[in-house]
């Protein structure tokens, strides 16, 4: 169980393990109430085979590191990452999931605004 803990650590990198973004980005791909069920969001899809969708056993450097990487997160700069994580339905979804399924944990707004944060603090990754 990943445990919540928010804030920058001393070179002030967002706190990625067992912080809410770490939780928030691993609960779209953990596994579903409803066995062999796919999301019910708008435009989803499997991952392509150039662009998995691999957010599981990775350091948080490492998530890190992918979250930054425009070859890794869809060709997206950091102000498209957060326009991402504001708006698009997969995304949003993660909070409604419906079906009985679990939330992702905090709110969007809370995740968005931690996202920005980090964005704006100069998106440094933690060692």
């Amino acid at each position: 169980m990943i445990t919540r803990k928010k804030g920058t650590s001393k070179n002030g990198a967002l706190v990625l393990a067992g912080g809410l973004l770490l939780s928030t980005l691993t609960s779209f791909c953990g596994p579903l109430p409803q066995e062999r069920t796919p999301p019910g969001a708008q435009q989803w899809h499997m991952p392509t085979r150039d662009m998995p969708m691999v957010f599981q056993k990775r350091t948080p450097r490492q998530l890190c590191e992918q979250l930054k990487n425009p070859a890794q997160n869809g060709g997206r700069n950091l102000e498209e990452v957060l326009e991402h994580v504001r708006e698009a339905p997969l995304v949003l979804w993660g909070w409604k999931p419906g079906n009985r399924r679990t939330p992702a944990p905090g709110s969007h707004d809370e995740f968005v605004r931690v996202m920005t944060e980090w964005v704006k603090g100069g998106a440094a990754c933690p060692e």
